[in-house]
């Protein structure tokens, strides 16, 4: 009997224990919440995005949810740093801020009901330490005899930039202390841009990024190039000579960029070096659209501060090269041989089969033929072929050719798929 009794308290209390553990795990519905796994969504110095996936609120009614953090392991609503985090779909997300940069924390995901609060899984973070900044140079762009574009993209290292720039000389490794000049673009992160001005005229520089912090001063890499009115292609380091006709600064070669369906003349390379490349209608675009505008606003494949010509614009260099037709003349509008001696104007005095041009306005229009979409190469040293940015509709596209036997300048549409020349302008 006694023997009897004794396991009836055992089965009792078991029950009792029993009980109350379920009914800590169950906060109202009558079944647990369940809370999954936490992950980092980014990290700084500063600041933290946590996310938590619950897996199952399971007809309970949540008053508050989000992460709570601390330095040591732990944390609580009630004695440590929390934040109510945002709950989408199943997932909440918390931005933790206020942190110190280089330390580690414990962090836990919290959810509270009308009668407890429930926590999730803990994991350790560690913010970003602080240091001196980091920075890159840009390339150099919109080069003249006399001013350039430059710039750098930077991160402040975890502490306020006080001041961040360029510099440049002709020596090399240009710094604050070894400058002909330099620019303060003041504080912040992310990119900026510098004008370096007071340029010498076929001078080559050196230009680099700095930016400065409590931790001090950091540069990025030296960039050089030349003060010239030519333009200097960044992606490949070509140089093309330029010419300024009217208000207007044109390429004064072939675009000899390789990129997107292209060709050698012959499928010579030596042709490219001489000629430049011929390119169908849709490489030269690069995925923009049609533009029949003064400027075209089309950079397409040329260079940065460069773009494509419009036939529009193209109307006012042949208006600003012909003796006898102006800008703005109708002439220009129409199609085929048009003017009176641009075309002329145009053409070089050397690789023409015959009646060389004068070259007049320093144009420099060499006959580097073209291709159709047969696969053959014609005309090299008879016509030269060159694109615009205006189509004319979806399979045609406005363009201009020189050829030898004439003194004029062509101007038709045809089909987008030939291999045509290309010139670009300043923008």
């Amino acid at each position: 009997m006694k023997t009897k009794l004794i396991i009836s308290i055992i089965v009792i209390s078991i029950v009792i224990v029993f009980s109350c553990k379920k009914e800590a795990e169950t906060p109202t519905g009558g079944n647990k919440i369940e809370i999954g796994k936490s992950i980092t969504d980014s990290l700084s110095y500063y600041s933290a995005k946590i996310s938590t996936v619950i897996t199952g609120l399971n007809g309970n009614e949540i008053t508050k949810l989000g992460h709570c953090w601390s330095q040591a392991t732990t944390p609580t609503v009630e004695k440590d740093e929390s934040v109510s985090g945002v709950l989408d779909s199943i997932t909440v997300s918390s931005n933790l801020i206020g942190l110190k940069a280089n330390k580690s924390y414990y962090v836990r995901p919290f959810v509270t009901t009308n009668q407890q609060t429930l926590y999730g899984q803990e994991v350790i973070i560690q913010t970003m330490p602080t240091g001196k900044p980091i920075i890159t140079t840009n390339e150099v762009t919109n080069i003249t005899i006399n001013t350039a574009t430059c710039g750098g993209i930077n991160d402040d290292g975890g502490l306020t930039i006080s001041q961040r720039g360029i510099c440049w000389n002709t020596t090399g490794n240009p710094t604050l202390e070894n400058n002909l000049d330099f620019t303060n673009n003041g504080s912040g992160t992310g990119s900026f841009t510098s004008q370096l001005t007071g340029l010498a005229e076929n001078t080559t520089y050196y230009v680099t990024a700095y930016a400065i912090n409590e931790e001090g001063t950091v540069y990025g890499q030296t960039k050089s190039f030349l003060a010239t009115n030519d333009c200097v292609d960044p992606r490949d380091g070509q140089i093309y000579e330029t010419v300024v006709v009217g208000n207007q600064t044109w390429f004064a070669e072939n675009l000899n960029y390789n990129i997107g369906i292209n060709w050698c003349y012959g499928d010579n390379p030596s042709n490219c070096i001489t000629y430049g490349r011929l390119y169908n209608w849709a490489t030269i675009m690069y995925g923009e659209a049609s533009s029949n505008t003064v400027p075209s606003g089309v950079q397409g494949i040329c260079p940065d501060g460069w773009h494509l010509p419009s036939d529009e614009e193209w109307k006012i260099l042949e208006g600003n090269t012909d003796t006898q037709y102006g800008v703005g003349d109708p002439e220009w509008d129409e199609n085929g041989y048009r003017g009176y001696n641009a075309g002329k104007n145009f053409k070089t005095s050397t690789n023409w089969s015959s009646n060389m041009g004068t070259n007049t306005v320093g144009f420099s229009a060499l006959p580097g033929g073209y291709r159709p979409t047969d696969g053959n190469f014609y005309e090299l040293g008879a016509s030269g072929y060159w694109w615009s940015s205006t189509d004319n509709g979806s399979t045609d596209a406005w363009f201009r050719i020189l050829y030898y036997n004439h003194d004029r300048v062509y101007r038709d549409k045809y089909y987008k798929g030939y291999g045509f020349s290309v010139r670009c302008v300043r923008d």
